[in-house]
C-alpha cells in the first residue's frame, strides 16, 4: 500500500532530523582532527603518539561512515521532493517498502527482499 501524505512528513522529518544530526557530528569530528592536528598535537613518547595515531584514523573512519550515512540521507530526501507518490518503493524490484522498514532506515531504498539478495552477492 503506497504511503499516504502523514506518513510521507513524518519520514521527512525523522530523515531531516537524522541529517542534522550527522552534520554536527560530522562538524564535532572535524574540529577534532583540526585541533588535533595543531601545533602541539604530536606526543614526545612514541606510545603516545601511536595511540594518538589510531584515535585520528578511527575518526577518519567514523567520518567516512557518516558521511556515506549522509549521502544516503541525502539521496533519499531527492527522491521524496522530486516525486513523493513514488517514495517508498523498491528501487530494484518496484514493490512498496513497508511504512514500519521505513520508520526504522528512513533512507532505505530496497525492499527486505531485494536487500538481503544483494547483501548475499557482496559475499
Amino acid at each position: 500500500m503506497p504511503l499516504n501524505d502523514t506518513q510521507r512528513e513524518a519520514l521527512e522529518r525523522l530523515l531531516l532530523k537524522d541529517r542534522e544530526r550527522l552534520v554536527r557530528r560530522l562538524r564535532r569530528m572535524t574540529d577534532f582532527v583540526n585541533e588535533d592536528s595543531g601545533e602541539h598535537a604530536f606526543s614526545f613518547h612514541m606510545a603516545d603518539q601511536g595511540t594518538d595515531m589510531m584515535e585520528r584514523e578511527k575518526a577518519f573512519l567514523r567520518a567516512a561512515d557518516e558521511g556515506r550515512e549522509l549521502q544516503a540521507i541525502d539521496a533519499a530526501l531527492r527522491r521524496l521532493y522530486r516525486n513523493p507518490l513514488a517514495f517508498g518503493q523498491c528501487d530494484s524490484c518496484g514493490e512498496e517498502l513497508d511504512f514500519a522498514r521505513l520508520e526504522a532506515i528512513p533512507q532505505a531504498s530496497l525492499c527486505v527482499a531485494c536487500k538481503t539478495r544483494e547483501e548475499n552477492q557482496e559475499t
